[in-house]
């Protein structure tokens, strides 16, 4: 009798567990339930149509260092986007034969009830599930962040808001919530790791770590934030400095083997241009890194004292240190203008989750020392304002996935009227109808890249210039267009004030009017047709015809104006480019002596120019000769008709990250059996 008790004990203590996953995980879908079976919900304001247009045209592979010609006047296409959600989207759609938009949205809705269940298997496996499932219930029905760092004016409504539901379906915060959603897990498993030494535990925090990176580079810097914070929560201060020293670096040595091992996907040169774009691309305000950094660091420091004074669980330690950076991120952001990270305010999602975990924590002492028909009664307010916000949440799932008929949108339209009539030539819409042309087409664009991934700033510059401009309308006409000369367009799509395109971006979208030809017009949406000597991307020039220094800012057209009047100029011979595939193009050419190719590609370490198998000097910015605009540009060496291939393999940073990437499993496996051989020997 008594064995039997035990068991059903230990089954009890199972089930619980399980009832409130399932609740959580119920409560989540039935306010998002739309989003499983609602093919297109038409949030154009968002970057889902880049994502979509990955998932299309890449599939699902993923791997080869693919050129990416379609937009940002090309680029690598790992600079588009992290790969696993549109991988994701493409697998779903093609292992179930449903639409990728539907792909899409069912894997939205999985994400939005994922974070909550692995916010309270974190905290179930640390032995303190009733925690966790308060924490669940307000990191579901609050947004504790707006009370903080509202997104616009404060109102108190603001944090009763479904704020990760609008990040997720109508917004860009997908990957990054993918990423977020993942990370305790990761927490938990290093914490395991470094408590109890077990390498099976090293493995799987590393396997969580890549998964997060894969999904969205927040997940780098979450996947620091974990080694640093859950380190400090395993040693105490008051341990030698060597303890801590050994901690940080087995969880430093985790993080960076997974980081290694999706370099391929993450190399050096994106992360480097994510820090510049966050630089330029967000705010004028200084940024101060250091000193924002220290912020964070004392303030950790001190928690770390204070949270091993007092007899806290291990997960009270780690929340409380992880606290310090996920509310000061975006607290001295907002209000100091500091920041040491991109894109700062974005990391409002994982205060949300501090604040959820540390308000849970706080209440659990008290409520366990209340007496039971207190506790009972004070469940029933909360329960009531439970039910209120899963109402209130309903509605809102309702609104953010509504299905639209995409077909009728001035998004769709223009894309179909420009893959019917410009086929084969680069284009320049602005807004939303740029985020979703290729989705809907192969169209080649100068823009529909993301500013804090843009690979040449040159063209964000030029995006500016076209949506800005100058204050002179007149003026603005004329710099719009020698940007888009520049940089290859035959064509740009403007809304004007009354377009239901959703950004409506130009200062004077008036400013082309009687300037450039009319193709087609609806719905107050124009598509002017771009006057151009040769629809061919590669022209034949004088050396001194390229811009030779990077424009200033986007006023600075001196140099423009004499690249684009060569471009012009009807004399000049001209040359033939055709695209062979994504990495591969071929160019033809009569060129006389001291002539150079220009290219209106962007120029990338991973291209190639050969005639007749020997390979050509590429001009960059490392050598002498360079363009300013960060085009490509080729000096044939030949004289008379000439023929060039160009090719893309990825550069040498392809080679060595993916070599590097092959090496972390043997590096892995390696070290696990020297591990094993030498605690035999040991134990022996």
């Amino acid at each position: 009798m008594a064995l039997t008790s035990k068991s059903f004990s230990r089954r009890l203590e199972f089930l619980v567990p399980c009832l409130h996953a399932f609740a959580l995980v119920f409560l989540n879908a039935w306010v998002c339930r739309r989003a499983f079976y609602t093919e297109s919900t038409g949030h154009f304001n968002s970057v889902h149509g880049l994502w979509l247009a990955l998932a299309r045209i890449r599939g699902l592979d993923f791997y080869r260092p693919d050129w990416w010609p379609y937009s940002g006047a090309g680029q690598p296409a790992g600079f588009i986007y992290a790969p696993l959600i549109p991988f994701l989207t493409a697998l779903l759609s093609h292992i179930s034969g449903i639409s990728l938009p539907l792909a899409f949205h069912i894997l939205s809705g999985a994400v939005y009830c994922l974070g909550p269940l692995t916010l309270y298997i974190f905290f179930w496996r640390a032995g303190i599930p009733g925690a966790g499932f308060a924490a669940g219930l307000i990191y579901s029905f609050l947004s504790p962040s707006q009370w903080l760092v509202p997104d616009a004016q404060f109102q108190w409504a603001g944090g009763l808001a479904a704020r990760r539901m609008m990040l997720i379906f109508d917004w860009d915060d997908l990957p990054h919530l993918t990423a977020f959603a993942l990370m305790p897990l990761a927490a938990w498993f290093l914490s395991r790791a470094l408590e109890r030494g077990r390498f099976r535990d090293y493995i799987w925090s590393g396997i969580t770590m890549t998964v997060m990176t894969l999904a969205s580079m927040f997940g780098l810097t979450l996947s620091a934030i974990i080694a640093v914070t859950v380190s400090l929560a395993v040693v105490p201060f008051y341990k030698p400095w060597r303890v801590l020293t050994a901690a940080l670096l087995r969880s430093a040595a985790v993080a960076v083997c997974a980081w290694i091992f999706v370099s391929p996907w993450a190399p050096p040169s994106l992360i480097a241009a994510i820090r510049a774009d966050s630089v330029y691309g967000e705010t004028d305000r200084p940024i101060h890194p250091f000193g924002a950094l220290v912020i964070v660091a004392l303030c950790t420091a001190v928690v770390w004292i204070l949270v091993w004074r007092r007899p806290l669980s291990w997960p009270a330690r780690w929340t409380a240190l992880f606290a310090c950076p996920a509310i000061l991120i975006p607290v001295i952001a907002q209000y100091a203008g500091m920041r040491f990270v991109p894109q700062p305010g974005r990391y409002k999602l994982e205060m949300e989750f501090a604040i959820a975990a540390i308000v849970a924590l706080c209440v659990r002492p008290l409520a366990l020392r209340m007496a039971p028909w207190l506790r009972v009664l004070l469940l029933i307010p909360l329960l009531i304002g439970v039910r209120h916000q899963i109402h209130s949440y309903r509605a809102a799932g309702r609104s953010f996935t509504q299905a639209v008929d995409v077909k009728s949108s001035i998004e769709y339209r223009s894309a179909e009227w420009l893959a019917r009539n410009l086929p084969s030539v680069r284009v320049a819409p602005v807004g939303s109808i740029s985020m979703w042309l290729n989705y809907f087409t192969d169209a080649p664009q100068v823009f529909g890249e993301g500013y804090s991934l843009a690979f040449n700033g040159t063209v964000e510059l030029a995006s500016y210039a076209v949506r800005q401009g100058v204050v002179d309308a007149g003026k603005d006409a004329e710099y719009s267009l020698l940007w888009l000369k520049a940089l290859g367009a035959h064509a740009v799509v403007v809304p004007g004030p009354r377009s239901p395109e959703f950004w409506r971006p130009l200062l004077h979208p008036g400013k082309f009017e009687g300037v450039l030809p009319v193709l087609w017009r609806e719905d107050d949406t124009t598509i002017y047709r771009i006057p151009q000597r040769s629809e061919s991307l590669a022209h034949v020039l004088r050396p001194g015809d390229l811009v030779q220094a990077p424009p200033y800012n986007s006023l600075d057209v001196e140099q423009i104006r004499r690249f684009v009047a060569a471009l012009d100029n009807p004399s000049a011979a001209q040359a033939s480019f055709k695209w062979v595939g994504a990495n591969k193009a071929r160019i033809r050419a009569r060129i006389d002596p001291g002539q150079i190719i220009a290219v209106q590609t962007n120029w990338s370490p991973g291209w190639h120019a050969r005639l007749g198998g020997r390979e050509l000097k590429t001009w960059h910015e490392l050598k002498t000769w360079k363009d300013g605009l960060g085009l490509m540009a080729i000096q044939p060496d030949c004289a008379g008709d000439c023929e060039i291939s160009l090719d893309f393999d990825g550069g040498a940073e392809a080679r060595i990250t993916r070599v590097a990437s092959a090496f972390v499993p043997f590096a892995v496996a390696g070290f696990a059996l020297f591990r094993r051989k030498r605690l035999a020997t040991v134990g022996g």
